[in-house]
């Protein structure tokens, strides 16, 4: 018949030896650098563009603010003052390097 005894979980991870350092290894930890920190010039780029309008914004509202408390209408609507207001042509999401052996 079928043997009783408990079979034990044996943990997939054999060692807690780090793999020795390879020249592949290197030239992937490298990409991922490069990767992530090409990433993180894009994201603050676009933070910087993001508080730059907010900041537009901001100085469009106070002056029409500032204009409504002295009783002069705003003449134009808050759309066509603000100058930094583009649109961004689409980029290719992957970029080739190249590493030298």
């Amino acid at each position: 018949m079928h043997n009783s005894a408990k079979r034990l979980n044996v943990s997939k991870k054999l060692t807690n030896i780090p793999r020795q350092s390879s020249q592949a290894n290197t030239y992937l930890t490298m990409y991922q650098n490069v990767v992530k920190k090409e990433h993180l010039q894009r994201e603050l780029k676009t933070v910087e563009k993001r508080y730059n309008e907010i900041k537009e914004h901001l100085d469009v509202l106070n002056k029409q603010t500032n204009q409504e408390q002295k009783g002069e209408p705003s003449k134009k609507p808050i759309m066509n003052e603000l100058i930094n207001q583009k649109i961004i042509s689409p980029q290719s999401k992957f970029k080739t390097i190249t590493l030298g052996y």
